[in-house]
């Protein structure tokens, strides 16, 4: 979010793994998976609502965690520093009549302000969150920028629909372009054998120039005439026919693969799912 860009923006951090389980969701059902906001590591109640006027807003509170009879506040509201928390305790102390009796900040990095509460009063939770009930409430701002260079707003869901929807038009272009490169080794190599075979290179003796070279190769109906007319000739052999043949094969392959994951849905779906498995593996390991 910012005023620099020129509009605000503001979408809540989300678990990755919740987003790839939305992702794959949608891929097998066409139906949306509901997400909510996530932030790594916070104790705090992380919810959302809607207010009267339709926005959606992202509430979060304050963290505690009890080690052994012990206990801690170790998150706070989003937007909150330490310099408004402390303030903020102290405001409670004041007021003299709650179970806190006093606190030490253990705080460095994170958040550990050690809750001191009074003796014989061992605070419940519903005790702990009517004296630290504040929370911070921001209106989720979910602009995009669609590729068409045009500002939208549109819910967590809806945005991870498109980026599906994206993501499959990219892919099918890309093993379009995939296919297209294997199709042509195909046509290039068959292209070579029938090069050496039909022995082009003791035909080029007598040949003045290369582009005179170039012109009888394409009379002779070779699409990569200027190609062949380059190919040095230590490589007219029988074993450059076998490493040809061999690259065909090898070639005829992935062409298959390609084609069929751009030209049948289920497959590039497949290919697709097993992507985000691979990614949620990695994220779940990390």
């Amino acid at each position: 979010q910012g005023i620099a860009t020129g509009f605000r923006c503001f979408i809540p951090g989300h678990k990755l793994s919740d987003i790839i389980d939305s992702q794959i969701t949608y891929l097998k059902t066409g139906k949306l998976k509901k997400i909510k906001p996530w932030y790594k590591n916070y104790n705090g109640e992380v919810r959302t609502y809607k207010n009267e006027n339709g926005s959606e807003i992202l509430v979060t509170t304050f963290g505690f965690k009890w080690e052994g009879e012990t206990l801690y506040l170790t998150d706070a509201p989003q937007n909150w520093n330490r310099e408004k928390v402390i303030n903020y305790i102290d405001e409670v102390l004041d007021r003299k009549d709650t179970w806190l009796k006093d606190y030490m900040d253990h705080s460095s990095q994170t958040f550990r302000i050690e809750l001191i509460y009074k003796k014989g009063e061992r605070p419940t939770e519903a005790q702990i969150k009517e004296v630290f009930s504040k929370e911070n409430n921001e209106t989720l701002t979910l602009n995009v920028i669609t590729h068409e260079g045009r500002l939208k707003n549109f819910p967590t869901e809806e945005i991870i629909k498109r980026f599906c929807d994206f993501r499959k038009t990219h892919l099918i272009r890309r093993f379009k372009r995939l296919a297209g490169l294997e199709q042509e080794k195909i046509e290039r190599n068959s292209e070579l054998i029938r090069f050496i075979k039909e022995k082009w290179n003791e035909k080029v003796v007598g040949i003045k120039s290369k582009s005179e070279f170039e012109a009888k190769l394409k009379n002779s109906k070779f699409v990569y005439f200027e190609w062949l007319a380059s190919i040095p000739v230590y490589r007219m052999t029988l074993e450059e026919v076998r490493k040809c043949e061999e690259a065909i094969v090898e070639a005829k392959t992935k062409f298959a693969e390609y084609t069929g994951l751009y030209k049948q849905d289920t497959k590039l779906t497949g290919f697709m799912v097993e992507e985000l498995d691979e990614l949620k593996n990695k994220w779940d390991k990390a």
